[in-house]
């Protein structure tokens, strides 16, 4: 589904189309509070005292220092940081801070840092346009937009019926992925051993 191919519909059922804020809001929503696979990316950094992350990163999911065998990095916050800084070595912990992954200890080399995170959702400006989501999880589209739509006309009725509907198919997405994602299997955690 396309942005145009939404509105077409969002037109169909109430007729009338909404105000553009109505589908930013969504996408905004989106961003603050749906974490799918669908929604996930990857990227290769390099390493050094501070890296800055890709634009559309809004939460990381793992990282790992690109050597053999494979160094996870460890979260922690600034003050996890700043109390145990290191100026050279062998990173072992990240912290996120204003778009930037601080590591520590501040690295005495330049490995390939692979991250996994969770990408930020584009608006939806040119009828053209889509994103993950809405292709893949459109209901959540369409009651977001009837919510907001209701809430920015204040029909408390209609606003009370699309807003569970709307959280009830933002639940539905989140529990969809986990079961796409796990297929109801206990997940068990792998050890790598040494010879």
């Amino acid at each position: 589904m396309d942005f145009a191919t939404l509105k077409s519909r969002i037109y169909s059922l109430i007729g009338r189309y909404p105000a553009d804020i109505c589908y930013e809001l969504v996408t905004a929503d989106i961003n603050a509070r749906l974490r799918v696979r669908e929604m996930e990316a990857t990227d290769t950094l390099t390493e050094a005292a501070s890296v800055a992350l890709p634009a559309d990163f809004l939460q990381m999911i793992s990282a790992y220092r690109d050597v053999d065998p494979r160094t996870p990095l460890s979260p922690t916050d600034t003050t996890g940081i700043n109390r145990a800084h290191v100026t050279s070595g062998t990173p072992k912990t990240y912290a996120i801070v204003d778009g930037a992954m601080l590591l520590n200890p501040e690295p005495d080399g330049s490995e390939n840092i692979i991250i996994r995170y969770y990408a930020r959702q584009a608006d939806l400006s040119a009828d053209g346009d889509t994103n993950d989501i809405l292709t893949n999880y459109p209901s959540v589209y369409v009651y977001g937009v009837l919510a907001h739509h209701a809430a920015l006309i204040r029909d408390e009725k209609a606003m009370a019926i699309h807003g569970a509907a709307y959280g009830q198919h933002m639940k539905l997405a989140q529990s969809s992925d986990a079961k796409a994602r796990y297929s109801g299997a206990p997940i068990v955690p792998t050890v790598r051993t040494t010879p």
